[in-house]
């Protein structure tokens, strides 16, 4: 694709605007399709992101982490140190899908809002309807399982899709990326009704609210994407008949855990934020 040419895991450090555009550009292009198409919209615009989106994510999977040092380290890992580079790289591009998604949410009118973000406003009702009323320790517990459980489930399958299909999992990052946008876009105008606020003061109040937990629980799902698209890309290239497949194997069991740790600090925050 012409779009990805402007794309270099190498240079993604030095131009991460360049990741944040194409995203954003996926982004414009799947919407006015999926209103011509007319089927399904909310749908059919996630499906449009990601089949646009996974030539890009293929190509972070596929980075040789061999171009990098074995004795170079960040934060004293080498397993991050390996993959940092990927990691930043597909937070910027999911932070491109939330400004698209939230740019046209916001400029679009609104019988085209209803039609292309009604099943991520009605997942948001339900989110919200789940954990109305905890206030006790008890329920505290109830609403951290309750998370814990739904996260954990997403997690699975952010791996299993990635194990399959490589980077199967963009569909399930195109759709938080998408909730997300909605809350926040829907946060801002609530803000601006209710107490007369300007949007970028709603929309700074709605990122703050959900940065705590959503920071960690978009980093463990980035992780665990990363981990099966690891491992499917090593399988694909046959490397687990080299013996540098014990380095591979190694940094998927330890992104994997990684995942599951970071979305049990994001289930904690978030359930405290319920109380």
């Amino acid at each position: 694709m012409v779009l990805e040419s402007v794309f270099s895991v190498k240079g993604v450090m030095r131009k991460p605007w360049e990741l944040i555009l194409l995203a954003f550009v996926f982004v414009s292009i799947s919407i006015p399709i999926a209103e011509f198409i007319q089927v399904q919209e909310s749908i059919s615009t996630i499906m449009l992101v990601s089949i646009l989106s996974v030539g890009v994510l293929v190509r972070l999977f596929d980075y040789e982490v061999d171009e990098i040092e074995e004795k170079s380290s960040v934060l004293g890992s080498r397993t991050l140190a390996r993959h940092y580079p990927v990691v930043a790289a597909m937070g910027l591009f999911f932070v491109g899908w939330i400004i698209g998604f939230l740019f046209w949410y916001l400029v679009l009118p609104q019988s085209a809002v209803s039609q292309l973000f009604s099943i991520q406003a009605g997942q948001l009702n339900s989110i919200q309807g789940a954990f109305s009323g905890f206030a006790t320790a008890f329920e505290f517990q109830q609403g951290f399982e309750l998370i814990f459980i739904h996260n954990f489930e997403v997690i699975l399958v952010i791996l299993g899709l990635s194990i399959i299909a490589g980077a199967g999992a963009v569909l399930v990052l195109v759709w938080n990326a998408s909730v997300i946008a909605v809350f926040l876009a829907n946060y801002a105008q609530q803000l601006i009704l209710n107490q007369s606020q300007t949007l970028i003061v709603g929309l700074g109040a709605g990122f703050l609210g959900i940065l705590p937990h959503g920071f960690f629980e978009m980093l463990a799902y980035i992780l665990a994407a990363m981990a099966g698209g690891i491992l499917s890309s090593a399988v694909a290239r046959r490397a687990y008949k080299t013996p540098e497949f014990s380095i591979v194997l190694h940094d998927i069991i330890k992104l994997a855990a990684w995942a599951v740790i970071l979305m049990t600090i994001g289930a904690l925050i978030e359930s405290s934020v319920l109380l």
